[in-house]
């Protein structure tokens, strides 16, 4: 089964190496968003021309056919976002850094923790 991606973000060129590199390794994408025009989005467009630009991050994150989420948004949105994407239940990957508040890191902790009483 191929793993399916969805991308929240091209504010960084990081994103780049991080997509290049998943579908190197057999996963599938279809769908990005980004919140406004992003200075990478050209050369974005060019490098993966067969990805449709969805106007919602949530069109990405209540997609339920994707499985993971490659986050690369401007970093004081990261945080937020993959914690949508998580409480979605989807795998992230984000962009360092992945928050740039001890509020956020505190709230990332808390989505990825294990249940209270579920032996983990």
């Amino acid at each position: 089964m191929t793993l399916k991606l969805g991308v929240l973000g091209i504010d960084h060129g990081h994103i780049f190496g991080m997509l290049t590199n998943m579908l190197a390794e057999g996963c599938s994408c279809e769908t990005w968003w980004t919140d406004g025009p992003a200075v990478t989005e050209a050369k974005f467009r060019e490098t993966f021309p067969t990805l449709t630009r969805v106007a919602d991050a949530r069109a990405v994150i209540e997609d339920p056919t994707i499985q993971m989420v490659l986050i690369s948004a401007v970093p004081e949105d990261r945080a937020a976002l993959a914690i949508a994407a998580m409480e979605a239940g989807k795998d992230v990957m984000v962009d360092k850094p992945g928050c740039t508040t001890l509020d956020q890191l505190a709230a990332i902790r808390e989505v990825q923790a294990p249940p209270a009483g579920s032996g983990a």
